[in-house]
């Protein structure tokens, strides 16, 4: 049995309930008791007090203090001095706990003691739904124990059941599931309930009834000074402002209805909100004990979950031997992998002066530090500071912690810090008048400085004609999405010479040749000297939030260039600090997203998109019907608008088959056929191809470009069919899948014994012509393969034991229940062994049919499978990349291991991917979405692997060329802990691989 942690995203172990009583942990002159002040067991969602009483008693004693069930553990509070030895904490997850102290006192001897706690379930047989104490717009919702793969709560205004909210699902573990919602307009009626998400489908609960409470008063009203049109961004509706004056949290609807607010007091008060995090914490600076000195997670009711500070910090630096900082201050974001960089001050004397600089620390999941970086060091201090930059004391308006004279010099002051999708950092330095990118590299990099942006940078502007002064000046909020910075340019250097406003800017980088090309420069009707927030949408539309007394939000579309089209405005009559974009409350759009932007998978029955072959069309017509592809053409196809499967136009990326037939039009062979988002550039990459004629296929996973539509282009004539399995999406509305690395495994080998040890029907039963055979995937002896909703598989067919046998005209895999589809994965007329990947759907067993038109031989390895998030944190999302080509044996300018010469037979290479130089593939790849051709020039390549390096040779295949022919082939591919695979061929060949995608957490 396990428990989940909301906090904490773990499974972990259920202990029996223990005896409420402090336990000493150590025993010294010096001690600590930690004491329970509430019941020893109340309802999830209800504060629990704690008293720590350190002997001697000392105010200079630090205090952590941690929360467990089993063997695993998570810091709420790190060691800190000044508190008292209070603590006060909410569990959202029923079951017994275990709270530890552990107290230090100044000569840095240690001691500890612990309290076990039950927190009561709040839901047994029947969800419940409560309102929170102190705030009465949010709600808990509580699931009774559930036996499917996983669960979610919608909810709806019951006046309007279209405008549903769903909160992330999460993990079914034997135990009530408790659910903060958020979101909600006050006094108002909404109807809630909970869907159990299992691999046969989604089942829902009853509704129950919610009534909100009234709005608070003092809270201001936000006014949609100019309404949203068809050109905003309708997905990213929520507006999460973080108000400076009065300090507070809110979010509002595009219409300007509250949704939600944090106005803490005492103890949790607010120096300022930092970034929502997805999922349903934000990050925030509170004012106590000294502000920006405690970096705070909370949840949606401001319940504590970590906490660290510049003490601890500090302690952790000097171990480190690393210089110790000041404060924490502008900025904290959170990384894919749950780390949290966050923007630091740190000091020196310059020429007898007093200089503030900035520095990033990075730490992890229990706020511990994991990196550092400092500006004194990468930047320097002969880098010219602009004039009237000063502090004037400690804690000055706009000012760190220091504890130098004054005033002091405030060098940098940098306001933000985020994650590129390369895995380096953005660091926005106002007081330089730069962005400088940092090589973090995922948290294996040096700091160096890739480059800077702006004036006095490295990046100069291929279009500078576009305004007087088009750099940035004293920028904010820049962060990186593919090859677009965007940033908010409160305009300080440039408006001290000239009339002007603020303004909100792209720039599109070509990072290799150093350019910037100014793609935005939108006037935001106003100057703001100070504060200021950039976002890009959904969409693709950008966002700015202007930040003085009475701020704006304000919403643009690109075009036209470069001053782009107003198409929403809000009025907001407080100070704020940022403002930005959410799609609801647990969802951050866009490139202001603090956790990740990956994507779920969908898996839908196996259905026939396109067929370009008169004799097969049926009712296919237009960009989905005949006629045949002309040599050198291209074919938009708008895969949304199909009318023989359902795609959503939520769809982000689409899992495709594509079949190339010569035969229909006595065709010859084609060089190849390339599959890319329609909207960009034709990229350098071969989706299929064949030098022999006849029928070839291999899967793709294909970007959605412009409208949901992909573009086609055949170097030669051909006729082609496209399959679809399914898609990967980010609509929280859709119950998508996780992908689960496996090491491959030979799951299925119908061959007879000198091949294959495996019983029928995994092994040593050849199958028979028109045979639909079930394989239960879990049921294989050969690998430990779980009950899944589906599987990331590579199948060969070897029509004869080894080489040639009779033809094969065509397979299909599908779910065991289902009709059998129109629909095939590969076919092998030449009665060769061939091979190619495919994401198959299973039935609730984990079970699939293939069915063969003709006799053969069946292999089937296992390399992943896809189920609902378990809260193990081991699920990977998808991200697409742009299609880049990362291995060319042909070109020298590929450089070693990427480059020349051709791979020989049986000689490993390992390919360091995220080194390649294809970009915005991180080290934190855990598998690779791969394309592999060969060009053997009739030599015999019997196979060609795939693996994670360090791993030993899976005996797998990913590819076959027993003709010598040149053939391309896809896969998943997992990755080593490096994101580097392994490559072996078993003939000399040239090997071209592209990439189009990566799969992480």
């Amino acid at each position: 049995m396990y428990c989940f942690m909301r906090s904490f995203h773990f499974r972990i172990p259920c202990v029996a309930l223990l005896v409420v009583a402090a336990t000493q942990l150590f025993a010294a002159d010096f001690s600590v008791q930690l004491n329970l002040q509430s019941a020893q067991s109340l309802p999830v969602g209800t504060p629990i007090q704690f008293q720590a009483v350190a002997t001697p008693p000392d105010p200079a004693v630090a205090y952590r203090f941690t929360v467990r069930q089993g063997s695993e553990i998570a810091v709420l509070r790190d060691f800190e001095a000044g508190s008292n030895g209070l603590f006060s904490w909410v569990p959202m997850q029923e079951g017994a706990w275990d709270v530890e102290v552990t107290a230090k006192n100044p000569a840095g001897a240690t001691a500890g003691s612990t309290v076990s706690y039950r927190a009561a379930a709040l839901a047994s047989t029947q969800p419940v739904v409560s309102s929170v104490a102190g705030n009465t717009m949010l709600a808990i919702y509580s699931v009774p124990p559930c036996n499917g793969a996983a669960v979610r709560v919608a909810f709806y205004p019951v006046s309007n059941p279209a405008n549903i909210t769903y909160t992330p699902s999460r993990a079914c573990n034997g135990k009530s599931l408790s659910f903060l919602i958020a979101g909600m307009t006050a006094a108002t009626p909404y109807a809630l309930r909970h869907e159990a998400i299992s691999t046969t489908g989604t089942t829902s609960s009853p509704l129950l009834n919610f009534t909100t409470g009234a709005k608070p008063s003092g809270i201001p009203g936000t006014t949609a000074a100019q309404a949203p049109s068809a050109s905003t961004s309708s997905q990213d509706k929520v507006i999460f402002q973080e108000v400076l004056v009065p300090a507070a949290c809110r979010a509002t609807s595009l219409d300007g209805s509250l949704l939600w607010y944090y106005n803490a007091g005492a103890n949790g008060s607010v120096h300022y909100c930092l970034r929502p995090v997805t999922g349903g914490t934000f990050l925030m600076l509170p004012s106590y004990p000294v502000p920006q000195t405690v970096l705070r997670e909370v949840d949606l009711a401001g319940n504590l979950i970590r906490e660290t500070n510049v003490a601890r910090i500090n302690e952790q630096l000097a171990a480190q031997n690393k210089p110790v900082i000041t404060g924490i201050h502008h900025d904290a974001s959170r990384l894919p992998n749950g780390h949290t960089a966050m923007v630091v001050s740190r000091e020196r004397r310059v020429n007898g002066a007093n200089w503030l600089g900035d520095g990033i620390v990075v730490v992890d999941r229990n706020f511990q530090v994991v990196w550092t970086w400092d500006s004194f060091e990468k930047i320097g201090t002969a880098t010219a500071n602009p004039p009237g930059d000063t502090c004037a004391f400690s804690l000055a308006p706009g000012c760190p912690p220091y504890s130098g004279t004054s005033p002091a010099v405030d060098w940098t002051h940098a306001n933000s810090v985020t994650l590129s999708a390369d895995g380096n950092l953005l660091l926005s330095i106002r007081h330089l008048d730069l962005v400088v990118k940092i090589r973090y590299a995922n948290g294996s990099g040096n700091g160096d400085v890739l480059w800077k942006l702006g004036a006095n940078g490295d990046l100069p502007l291929t279009n500078p004609s576009v305004a007087a002064y088009p750099f940035h000046s004293h920028p904010h909020d820049a962060t990186q999405v593919g090859d677009r910075v965007i940033l908010y340019d409160n305009g300080n250097t440039r408006l001290a010479q000239a009339a002007g406003n603020s303004r909100g800017q792209v720039y599109i980088l070509n990072e290799e040749a150093k350019t910037s090309t100014l793609e935005l420069n939108a006037d935001l009707g106003l100057r703001a000297l100070a504060l200021g927030s950039a976002q890009r949408l959904t969409n693709g539309n950008y966002t700015f939030g202007s930040g003085p007394n009475t701020s704006t939000h304000t919403e643009f579309t690109p075009a036209p260039l470069p001053a782009g089209t107003l198409n929403y405005k809000a009025t907001i009559p407080e100070m704020l600090y940022r403002s930005y974009r959410m799609q609801d409350m647990y969802t951050v759009s866009g490139s202001a997203g603090t956790n990740h932007t990956g994507l779920r998978f969908v898996p839908v029955t196996p259905c026939r998109l396109v067929d370009t072959r008169a004799a097969y069309a049926g009712t296919r017509s237009g960009s989905f019907g005949p006629p045949t592809l002309a040599a050198g053409s291209t074919r938009t196809i708008p895969i949304p608008s199909s009318t023989t499967c359902t795609v959503p136009p939520t769809a982000k990326a689409y899992v495709l088959n594509l079949t190339l037939d010569t035969f229909e039009n006595q065709t010859g062979p084609v060089d190849f056929v390339t599959l890319w988002p329609a909207g960009e550039t034709m990229p350098e990459h071969y989706t299929a191809r064949t030098s022999t004629g006849g029928y070839i296929a291999n899967a793709a996973i294909v970007k959605a470009g412009a409208a949901g539509a992909i573009n086609v282009y055949a170097s030669n004539a051909v006729n082609i069919a496209i399959d679809i399995n399914g898609y990967f999406t980010d609509d929280i509305a859709t119950p998508g899948l996780l992908y689960y690395p496996m090491a491959p495994c030979r799951a299925v080998d119908t061959r007879g014994p000198l091949y294959s040890s495996l019983p029928p029907p995994y092994g040593n039963q050849r199958m028979t012509a028109r045979e639909a055979r079930a394989f239960r995937l879990p049921g294989s002896p050969a690998c430990q393969i779980p009950a899944a909703a589906a599987y990331s598989v590579q199948l060969t067919l070897a029509p004869g034991e080894l080489t040639n046998g009779s033809p094969v005209a065509f397979i299909t895999a599908y779910p065991t229940g289902v009709a059998q589809p129109n629909a095939s994965i590969m076919n092998a007329l030449s009665g060769y062994v061939v091979a190619n990947s495919a994401i198959i759907p299973a039935s609730a067993n984990g079970s699939i049919d293939v069915f063969t038109q003709d006799p053969t031989n069946l292999i089937i390895d296992v390399n992943g499978y896809f189920a609902p998030d378990d809260g193990t944190g081991r699920g990977l999302y998808y991200f697409p990349t742009a299609q880049c080509r990362l291995m060319n044996t042909f070109d020298p300018s590929f450089g070693s291991p990427f480059g020349p010469p051709l791979m020989s037979a049986g000689v490993d290479r390992t390919l360091p991917v995220p080194t390649s130089r294809c970009t915005s593939l991180p080290a934190t790849a855990r598998a690779w979405a791969l394309n592999a051709s060969v060009v053997p020039n009739g030599v015999s390549v019997p196979y060609l692997s795939l693996w994670p390096s360090g791993s030993p040779w899976p005996n797998v295949s990913q590819l076959n060329a027993f003709q010598g022919q040149t053939l391309a082939n896809s896969s998943i591919v997992p990755a080593a802990a490096n994101g580097s695979i392994d490559i072996r061929v078993a003939g000399p060949t040239h090997v071209q691989l592209e990439v189009s995608g990566y799969f992480a957490k």
